[in-house]
């Protein structure tokens, strides 16, 4: 994800992402899947972007340009479930901790993703090769248990998808 012209310092991307992540708790092996999370990157300085969270907000990553920026915060979301399934006892507790991490809104930012997608909308602001999708695409959070028998290497995969949201 490049600009296409280098954006001017305090440029803002509303970005949708959808992720998924399988992963061991106490006990339990599950799959969670993100559809539609909502992040707001901003250009901060010369080689420096940051991707904060909006929902789930509470969470952050920067990068030295938009891509590396949401590899960061990719990250950081898996690293995050990790931690949620290290503390959480059962796959109950699990499921309410993700889900609470997910609904958090970073209210902070939700202005800025806001005024940004206004942006993208009116044509001002886009990322060379990241198509655009409705902001109002349903926002969701599945936390599912997998039985080993359903386990595949394809569960390997990281199958991480960000778009500009319009």
């Amino acid at each position: 994800m490049t600009d296409q012209v280098a954006a001017a310092i305090g440029t803002q991307y509303p970005l949708l992402f959808a992720y998924r992540d399988t992963l061991f708790g106490n006990g339990f092996l599950v799959e969670v899947q993100a559809i539609n999370g909502r992040a707001l990157c901003v250009r901060e300085a010369e080689d420096e972007y940051w991707v904060y969270g909006i929902n789930p907000g509470g969470m952050a990553a920067h990068g030295a340009d938009p891509a590396a920026a949401h590899a960061a915060f990719r990250k950081t979301f898996s690293h995050i479930l990790i931690d949620l399934a290290h503390s959480s006892n059962s796959f109950a507790e699990f499921q309410a901790a993700v889900q609470t991490f997910f609904d958090d809104t970073n209210e902070g930012y939700e202005a800025d993703w806001r005024k940004a997608l206004l942006g993208v909308q009116r044509g001002e602001v886009s990322l060379e090769g990241i198509p655009t999708v409705p902001a109002n695409s349903p926002r969701s959070i599945a936390v599912t248990i997998k039985e080993v028998r359903q386990v595949t290497p394809q569960d390997n995969s990281a199958n991480v998808q960000y778009l500009l949201a319009a």
